[in-house]
């Protein structure tokens, strides 16, 4: 291995720990052994899944809801900045290319996979389509559910794996502003692994993600997460913008974190 795969390699370690902080996996797998294992419970009252372009989260979602793993699913997400991955994963799958993406909420697209994929019916599925970020991911879900009068003591929350963490600590904010309280179960469908082919950086099983990410828009997502969890003037905790909870952010990823940014500083999203 030449110095430049071995910088690489490197790099490649770097982004998977951060990868896997961000993606907060709670159960290893929906199932009824490892939800009673873990709490006590064969079902959960609610499986809510974020929209994103990660096909493979409503495709689980709506195998665990016919499974009985959750009472009801619900989809939440409108037209955002990031509707056009979706659309694009989509017309590019030979299972998904018929779904309509026209004027639809990324919720509406992803309630026609779960029906192809599970067969399930539509009717029961809730859908939230107005949303656009994921701050009014969880306060337009939350505003959805009392509409309906449903009040979920138990949550799996899937979503991209990049903004996993983020997304439930937006819902917790949310939900202990209401005052309610919520067992909160974190279950990211998939959680992809960098490594170095050919002399740069690759994801491992691209075939299988080919429609999620890029591997240079992947390190984008994961390089503007970090400054958006933190806790201070400029990240999105209660001492910054106040969009979601205190996250603790271990040292061992700040450093990876800060090794990287002499690489990848341009790859930094704007907040």
């Amino acid at each position: 291995m030449n110095d430049e795969d071995t910088e690489l390699s490197r790099q490649a370690v770097d982004l998977n720990r951060i990868l896997d902080f961000l993606a907060s996996r709670d159960i290893r797998q929906i199932s009824s052994e490892e939800l009673f294992s873990c709490y006590g419970i064969n079902q959960v009252d609610l499986i809510i899944v974020l929209g994103s372009s990660v096909i493979s989260t409503i495709e689980m979602a709506a195998k665990a809801l016919e499974a009985g793993l959750a009472k009801e699913l619900m989809i939440v997400g409108g037209r955002g900045h990031s509707t056009s991955y979706l659309v694009d994963a989509l017309q590019q799958s030979p299972l998904y290319e018929a779904v309509p993406t026209d004027h639809m909420s990324e919720a509406e697209m992803l309630l026609e996979v779960a029906v192809l994929y599970a067969r399930i019916e539509r009717d029961p599925i809730l859908l939230e389509t107005e949303s656009t970020n994921c701050g009014n991911n969880a306060s337009y879900a939350w505003k959805k559910l009392m509409s309906l009068k449903r009040n979920p003591r138990s949550i799996i929350l899937m979503q991209d794996p990049t903004m996993q963490l983020r997304s439930h600590a937006s819902f917790k904010r949310v939900w202990n502003a209401e005052g309610e309280l919520c067992q909160w179960i974190n279950f990211t469908a998939y959680i992809p692994n960098f490594v170095v082919k050919d002399g740069q950086l690759d994801i491992e099983e691209q075939k299988r993600l080919q429609h999620a990410w890029d591997s240079d828009r992947l390190v984008s997502l994961i390089m503007g997460e970090i400054p958006r969890l933190r806790d201070d003037e400029t990240g999105y905790g209660p001492k910054g913008r106040g969009f979601i909870e205190h996250v603790d952010i271990p040292d061992h990823i700040e450093e990876a974190y800060e090794r990287l940014l002499l690489d990848y500083a341009q790859f930094i999203r704007d907040q």
